[in-house]
């Protein structure tokens, strides 16, 4: 008789509310956990992603300068003969 009571006891509204109650806390904390772990690998990525466009901006300039040298010494070359030609 006393275990049915126990189990009588167990099934009150009051416990189903603690028992929901601490599931729902226990879901809402993983729930949070892993959005804040997913907020985390979003931040190093994005600072992944925007470190790898400065490396290609850095690189792109240092490209534009060593053309524009290029075009320079071009440019020096094409002068250098023609005078040369117009010499002759």
């Amino acid at each position: 008789m006393e275990l049915s009571r126990a189990t009588a006891s167990n099934s009150s509204p009051a416990v189903a509310i603690f028992n929901f109650l601490g599931l729902s806390a226990l879901v809402l904390a993983s729930w949070l956990l892993g959005a804040r772990a997913s907020t985390r690998e979003r931040c190093r990525t994005v600072a992944s992603l925007r470190d790898r466009a400065e490396a290609l901006e850095r690189e792109r300039d240092r490209f534009a300068e060593l053309a524009a040298e290029q075009e320079a010494r071009s440019r020096i070359s094409r002068e250098m003969h023609d005078v040369k030609y117009s010499l002759a």
